[in-house]
C-alpha cells in the first residue's frame, strides 16, 4: 500500500466536511486551508533534495573485472585521478561487473585520466569447530595477484570520457 499524496489527503478532508455541520463559508475556508497546506507540503518535499551544485559533472562508468578470463566477484575497484582530486570506487558482482561512484550524493565518475587498483580480500577461518568459544584462527589473503592492489604496481590506467561508458574491461592476469 502506497502513501497518500498531499492532494489525496485534501480530497479526503473535503469529503469529510460534507458530513459535518459547517456553513458553506466555513467549509470554503477549511478547504482553502487544506489546499494551502498540501501545496506547501508538496513544495517542501520537492525542494528538500541535497544541493549538488558544488560537485563536478559525473558520467555513468561501468565495466567488468576478470582474472585469466574468469569474472572476479567481490573485488574492490578504485580509480584514482592522475590529475585532480576525485577518485571513484565500486565493488564487483558475481559476473565481475561494477559501476563506479565518485560521490555518495550522486552516481557516476568524473571524466578524466585514472590509475586503477583492484583488491580482493579473502578470509580463511580454521579451528574452533562448532564451539564459538573455542577460538579459531582467521587468515587474511589476497584474492588477486598482489601487484594489482596498488596503483604504483598495477599498471592499470583508463580515461573516462565525457559521456557514459559501459565497456571498461580490466583483464587481470595471474602470471
Amino acid at each position: 500500500m502506497g502513501l497518500l499524496s498531499p492532494f489525496s489527503l485534501v480530497g479526503l478532508a473535503v469529503s469529510c466536511l460534507r458530513f459535518l455541520d459547517f456553513t458553506r463559508w466555513e467549509r470554503m475556508k477549511i478547504k482553502t486551508s487544506w489546499l494551502l497546506c498540501a501545496a506547501g507540503l508538496l513544495g517542501f518535499m520537492v525542494g528538500c533534495g541535497p544541493d549538488l551544485s558544488h560537485l563536478p559533472k559525473t558520467v555513468k562508468a561501468e565495466g567488468t573485472v576478470t582474472l585469466d578470463g574468469i569474472p572476479v566477484d567481490q573485488a574492490t575497484v578504485v580509480f584514482i585521478a592522475q590529475q585532480g582530486q576525485y577518485s571513484a570506487r565500486a565493488i564487483t558482482d558475481a559476473s565481475g561487473k561494477f559501476t563506479l561512484q565518485a560521490f555518495d550524493e550522486k552516481p557516476g565518475a568524473v571524466p578524466g585520466d585514472y590509475k586503477i587498483q583492484v583488491n580482493k580480500t579473502v578470509l580463511n577461518e580454521s579451528g574452533g569447530g562448532s564451539d564459538p568459544g573455542a577460538g579459531g584462527t582467521v587468515q587474511v589473503s589476497y584474492g588477486l595477484p598482489k601487484r594489482y592492489a596498488a596503483i604504483s604496481t598495477s599498471g592499470l590506467k583508463y580515461t573516462i570520457p565525457d559521456q557514459d561508458t559501459s565497456d571498461i574491461l580490466l583483464e587481470l592476469k595471474s602470471k
